[in-house]
């Protein structure tokens, strides 16, 4: 940061340190973004007290903390501790600061019937009556929608209920029962009774009371997560156990949205007015012009000349040129296929951790069933891990690879480690798990008969019948793509001709958890 901050006076101040760098930049771009004010150059110190890394005769201030603008008069100092240290040569930083805690407005509400309750058994059928009563004992409703529509309302009013239109305070109440009320009840008479009598008897009537009461919330808790947690395990959970994943996963992040948009020089825009015109260019030039491209000269010469054929080399060299993840061509084969599957193979499991990352706050809480963990798992992680792999030549060394990061997550989920000496069988036993190499086989084989199940003018299934001219290289081969199907069709017991059959070809290549 440097001294001289016109354009940036509304994230920084008067007394920085050095010159400004890229990485200083980075930071200002970042403060200006997000509403925010570098508080560290907001004060007057002695260098001293400014400078955060100091090595060699070289002062710099490279640690810094951020605010919001709205909150910078709250904020009373900022300053470095000289004789401290967090890391190696970086000294701490301090800031001093007064926190207003403000009532929230009143939202207004509309009261709103309880349809909710139709999930209960009991609430369903006395609905159903109360409405063919109200309809006349009739099945069939009447023509006109808007009087079916008032008597459907009218009668869930009745039976339902109607909430009371109130903002819910932000408490953790859903485990609440009468016996807590109960108990919470008695707990304020007797603290009632103690302040006015002040004697022994009432005192210890008093934390009689709260003993109590702190056991029968303890009681509730516990008994109201069993049947959250068997709810979850049901078949109606399901939507709520991805529900709280979702909410664990928002609540484990520091920053929700990351607001960043650039104009065309690299600038950050700070205005959502400039923001939006941004987006409208950015739309109007994707929908509206064409790339750019080579004009083809009408009336060029006529070269009566053979064209050099492709060669081997270039092939190579564009494929290696190209990146994974990409779209299929007309042949629908990826450019994973070629072989070279080790960056394939370390980003499916970076971006099986990538989802295990996601749910980790629900896959790895000890309450929740073993069965469950591994439902989650099965449809969230190895998804990602298996995505493309079916078309790929995946050797040993890589499948064991594959193999050992499923393992890690899996003891991870169940609280186990390698210490325990608990075999993957059995881990794989308890979560209902199958192993990764048998599901990649069963994608390939899937993937392989949609492939058959095509015209013979496919460019894929000729692809996989050909062959190219000259010899291997000596030594042991590498392993291609129709040498791991053979492998994969002799272990499960099917041939090329039944791929015709779809039903019974999935049938035999099906590898289905346990």
């Amino acid at each position: 940061m440097d001294n001289g901050n016109r354009g940036d006076e509304e994230v920084l101040g008067m007394y920085g340190v050095k010159d400004r760098n890229a990485e200083g930049q980075m930071v200002v771009d970042f403060a200006k973004r997000m509403e925010m004010a570098v508080v560290n150059m907001y004060f007057q110190k002695r260098e001293e007290h400014r400078v955060t890394y100091k090595s060699g005769g070289r002062c710099t201030q490279v640690d810094y903390i951020l605010s919001r603008r709205c909150h910078l008069k709250e904020i009373g100092d900022c300053k470095v501790v000289p004789g401290e240290s967090v890391a190696r040569q970086h000294r701490v930083v301090v800031c001093r600061m007064r926190l207003e805690t403000k009532k929230r407005k009143r939202v207004k509400t509309e009261p709103k019937i309880r349809w909710w309750k139709l999930k209960e058994e009991d609430g369903c059928r006395q609905f159903r009556e109360k409405l063919q009563q109200a309809l006349g004992g009739s099945e069939e409703p009447p023509e006109d929608w808007e009087t079916t529509a008032k008597v459907v309302r009218e009668t869930g009013k009745n039976v339902l209920g109607v909430s009371s239109g109130q903002r819910k305070e932000d408490k953790e109440s859903w485990w609440w029962n009468e016996e807590v009320q109960e108990s919470i009840q008695k707990k304020k008479a007797a603290k009632k009774k103690w302040d006015n009598q002040r004697d022994e008897g009432s005192r210890q009537e008093y934390c009689e009371a709260s003993r109590i009461a702190k056991r029968m919330v303890a009681k509730a808790k516990a008994q109201a997560y069993d049947e959250l947690y068997e709810r979850l395990d049901s078949k109606e959970g399901v939507k709520d156990l991805y529900r709280l994943a979702k909410q664990r996963d928002r609540a484990g992040k520091d920053v929700q949205q990351a607001r960043l948009i650039k104009d065309r020089e690299g600038n950050v825009l700070l205005s959502e007015q400039r923001v939006l015109s941004r987006w409208k260019e950015y739309f109007e030039e994707l929908m509206n012009e064409e790339n750019e491209r080579e004009r083809r000269t009408t009336g060029g010469e006529i070269v009566d000349q053979e064209v050099q054929r492709i060669s081997k080399v270039e092939v190579r060299a564009a494929l290696k040129r190209m990146k994974n993840g990409k779209a299929v061509g007309p042949d629908d084969i990826p450019v994973e296929s070629n072989g070279q599957c080790r960056k394939e193979v370390k980003k499916r499991v970076q971006a099986g951790w990538s989802g295990w990352r996601r749910v980790s706050g629900l896959i790895c809480d000890r309450r929740i069933a073993a069965r469950v963990k591994g439902k989650v798992y099965k449809t969230v992680v190895r998804p990602a891990m298996t995505y493309g792999l079916e078309t790929v030549a995946l050797s040993k060394r890589q499948e064991a690879e594959l193999e050992v990061a499923e393992m890690k997550m899996l003891r991870f989920s169940l609280g186990v480690t390698r210490m325990d000496k608990i075999r993957n069988e059995q881990i794989r036993g308890t979560v209902k798990v199958e192993q990764f190499g048998d599901k990649a086989r069963e994608a390939r084989l899937r993937w392989f008969g949609h492939v058959l199940r095509r015209n013979s003018g496919y460019i894929g299934q000729r692809m996989l019948e050909m062959e190219l001219p000259g010899r291997r290289r000596r030594g042991r081969p590498q392993r291609r793509f129709m040498d791991v199907v053979k492998v994969d069709m002799e272990m499960v017991g099917v041939n090329v001709e039944e791929a015709v059959d779809r039903a019974r070809r999935r049938q035999m290549i099906r590898c289905g958890d346990p």
